[in-house]
């Protein structure tokens, strides 16, 4: 299991002289005043979390009035140093609050390093292009309202938006097999795990392709059962659209089989929320 080390890297503070560390300290605070993180890895020239952030501020406003109030902080990491400066002007001028994290360019990095840059006893990692709904917000928050099982990690059905004019059912109905036959969860599955078993789980590796499965499978492996926590999140269907439906259906497919192999994942998963 990797370890970690102290990071250099802390939300809405100037980058450091020094390239970021490739490994984060994750922190476990008790009795939080904001019960979840959400932590959103950006790529270069990446906005679609410009969609998310309105999107979540909206729902959380909706889950309060139906008396499900969710108390979260956000983090937007960035890898780019004048992205990340545009951001917090963007967050500025539409008068939406989240942190602002600089780190080492890499997905998996990114994640440890918004991770490692919050406190709250739960941690929900987002990709930049995920649409959220009420209900998703719900379940969230209905989940951390109770004592849920103590060595688990949470996924999301997922859909996807964008897709006009291709079948993207049959990958989203590809998704659920997935998860339920073979047990395998993707990052953007929106992986919902509780800190301090983050903690034990270890970081992301800085592998640029398939830092999630990596996690998931060392996961498993320690025990760990996977959970579908009863909603939907929608992903974009626009690598689709650009390089072609079943170009990119086909590779996932093949990463997916070599995925399997490189990681020995076990089969299945827990299909109870509870």
């Amino acid at each position: 299991m990797p370890s970690f080390t102290p990071s250099a890297s802390s939300p809405d503070a100037s980058p450091p002289s020094a390239s970021p560390p490739d490994a984060c300290t994750l922190r476990v605070r008790r009795n939080a005043s904001a019960r979840l993180d959400v932590v959103v890895p950006v790529g270069p020239g990446d906005q679609a979390w410009q969609q998310l952030l309105p999107q979540l501020a909206a729902q959380l406003e909706v889950s309060t009035h139906r008396r499900t109030a969710l108390n979260m902080e956000r983090y937007l990491v960035f890898a780019l140093d004048a992205e990340a400066h545009a951001a917090r002007l963007w967050l500025q001028e539409n008068q939406l609050d989240a942190h602002v994290v600089l780190s080492a360019q890499g997905r998996g990095l990114q994640l440890n390093a918004g991770i490692a840059a919050g406190e709250n006893d739960w941690v929900w990692c987002l990709h930049a292009d995920t649409r959220c709904s009420a209900q998703a917000l719900q379940r969230v928050s209905q989940l951390l309202m109770r004592s849920p099982p103590a060595r688990a990690l949470y996924f999301f059905e997922l859909s996807f938006f964008d897709g006009k004019g291709m079948p993207m059912w049959l990958n989203a109905l590809g998704v659920w097999l997935r998860a339920r036959v073979f047990g395998i969860v993707f990052g953007d599955q929106g992986l919902l795990m509780r800190r301090e078993q983050l903690v034990q789980v270890g970081e992301y590796c800085a592998d640029a392709a398939g830092e999630d499965h990596a996690f998931v499978a060392r996961a498993r492996a320690l025990g760990f059962s996977l959970k579908p926590i009863g909603a939907w999140l929608q992903t974009s269907a626009r690598k689709y659209a650009r390089l072609g439906w079943w170009r990119v259906t086909r590779t996932h497919l093949r990463q997916t089989f070599s995925q399997m192999h490189r990681f020995n994942r076990p089969h299945g998963v827990d299909s109870s929320s509870k």
